[in-house]
């Protein structure tokens, strides 16, 4: 895990546990190796399938979920 102060820690427990447990916290499951706090993206970029997060870490985005992803942050847009 990449922590939004800097820091990294290992964690034990499949994404799949982890994905489930988050849910009600707006995390989103961007790639089979990633789980992503949608509160912390900072850039989505498109024609590199990947998000920038806040603190530069870049995460990838796979094809399959790069629609809903789409979604949430074009409705995220229109709430602001």
């Amino acid at each position: 895990m990449h922590l939004s102060n800097g820091k990294k820690t290992i964690v034990a427990t499949p994404l799949k546990t982890l994905e489930a447990r988050f849910h009600p916290y707006d995390f989103y499951r961007t790639h089979k190796s990633f789980l992503v706090n949608l509160a912390y993206i900072k850039t989505y970029m498109p024609t590199h399938n990947k998000v920038e997060m806040v603190g530069n870490q870049k995460v990838l985005v796979s094809r399959r979920k790069a629609n809903g992803l789409k979604r949430y942050l074009h409705q995220q847009s229109k709430d602001r």
